[in-house]
């Protein structure tokens, strides 16, 4: 078993795309070791543990109002709801090292790290093609933007994009990336965290460097979410913290959340929790 830790020195999502316009019930998901925090906007707690007894928590989606979990050690993909309530704990099973978690529709795309594999699934849990992609180098974090993956691979500091049905567009798109880890898109724009720089980086989708570091000076970062004109960035050190930036960049709050337990992929919600 390898953890999420010790290979990512230093380290390698969620991936997700801008979330709408605030709604009074919009939340922060985040992952950490074992279980799934819950947090307002504003940073409060709501529920440290809404989710728990996951194994090593990697990949984190939401789709309407459920969650998908990646959990590492038992190789699974499970299924809540967002009020915290067990779908199906191994809705995806038998994977190598599942990791970043992509949904379009009703289609979700799953990193493999230790595969170099994207898998494409239902979310019901069907299995479409379990090596929709290959010969990747530790693919990690993964993104969807209407026909295209964006997929950052570890192991090689390169973004490579793909057709969702598998085909290769750029096998290198943006490269020479510090421990690329995840990765969003909004527009026209891909957002990447490389931890081992300590920055998330800002490019076109075509590839170019806009601000290679946009956001510096972070500590083992590793997931990111865009919500409305904000970017939430989770740091591994620093006792376990999630930054608030504008997305230029700013900060707002560089400890918006604090003292968890190797926080990973980080999502927001506008989904009422429901179920």
């Amino acid at each position: 078993m390898i953890l999420r830790h010790q290979i990512l020195l230093p380290l390698i999502f969620l991936a997700v795309a801008w979330v709408p316009a605030v709604a009074p019930a919009a939340v922060i998901l985040v992952g950490n070791k074992h279980s799934i925090s819950e947090y307002t906007a504003a940073g409060q707690v709501i529920n440290r543990a809404l989710i728990s007894g996951l194994h090593l928590t990697f990949g984190l989606a939401v789709s309407g109002r459920d969650v998908f979990v990646a959990n590492e050690n038992s190789g699974t993909i499970g299924k809540y709801s967002l009020s915290g309530r067990v779908i199906k704990a191994a809705l995806i099973s038998h994977l190598d090292g599942p990791a970043g978690i992509a949904i379009s529709g009703n289609e979700l795309f799953v990193a493999d790290y230790r595969a170099d594999t994207i898998g494409e699934y239902t979310t019901s849990g069907r299995v479409i093609n379990a090596a929709l992609i290959t010969g990747l180098y530790g693919p990690t974090g993964i993104a969807v933007s209407g026909n295209d993956l964006y997929i950052v691979n570890f192991n090689s500091g390169a973004v490579g994009e793909y057709t969702t049905a598998g085909r290769v567009v750029h096998a290198v798109l943006i490269s020479r990336l510090a421990g690329p880890d995840a990765i969003a898109v909004s527009g026209k724009d891909l957002f990447v965290v490389a931890g081992g720089a300590g920055t998330v980086g800002k490019y076109t989708i075509w590839g170019q460097a806009v601000n290679a570091a946009l956001i510096s000076g972070l500590h083992n970062p590793f997931g990111l979410a865009l919500w409305r004109n904000r970017i939430f960035v989770t740091n591994e050190r620093t006792h376990g913290t999630i930054g608030e930036y504008t997305a230029a960049g700013r900060v707002i709050n560089a400890a918006l959340a604090t003292g968890l337990n190797y926080p990973g992929f980080v999502i927001v919600s506008n989904q009422r929790r429901g179920r």
